[in-house]
């Protein structure tokens, strides 16, 4: 007797590029298992943890975010002889590696710290703020000293 035995699995995944919900879910429907006849078929399916830790917001005045989930990281399919009635086996096995995942961004003090500092930053900021009013200064000597008034 052949038996084709197909299961739809739901299985996660760590999506970098998304800030509003990092663990994604899909459904796996190609794990289709062919029986042979007098053969029994073990298939063993590993289920991985997977921790993550966000520490993304620009200004950080919240706490981090942890998390973790499990995905079937990898299956091992196994055939013998049959020895009573049962075609198929499908076991759930803890895997023992453990994926971990980090996403930080730099915060805007540490773009500053890159650049040159946070003094150096600030210093520029007044110096655009004065400028204007250097400028204007300049103008109205320069004015004053051409014309000469009595």
């Amino acid at each position: 007797m052949n038996v084709d035995l197909s299961m739809g699995i739901r299985n996660r995944y760590f999506d970098f590029s998304d800030y509003d919900t990092p663990v994604k879910t899909f459904v796996s429907g190609y794990d289709i298992y062919k029986t042979l006849k007098s053969f029994h078929k073990h298939v063993t399916m590993f289920l991985r943890k997977s921790e993550y830790y966000l520490n993304d917001d620009l200004v950080q005045y919240k706490n981090h975010q942890e998390g973790s989930y499990y995905s079937i990281g990898h299956k091992e399919i196994d055939i013998r002889e049959m020895t009573d009635d049962t075609v198929v086996t499908v076991r759930f096995i803890q895997d023992p590696i453990i994926d971990q995942y980090e996403r930080t961004v730099f915060t805007f003090l540490e773009m500053t710290g890159q650049l040159g500092g946070l003094y150096e930053v600030i210093m520029i900021l007044t110096s655009f703020m004065i400028s204007g009013v250097v400028q204007k200064f300049f103008t109205f000597s320069i004015l004053k000293n051409l014309y000469y008034i009595e």
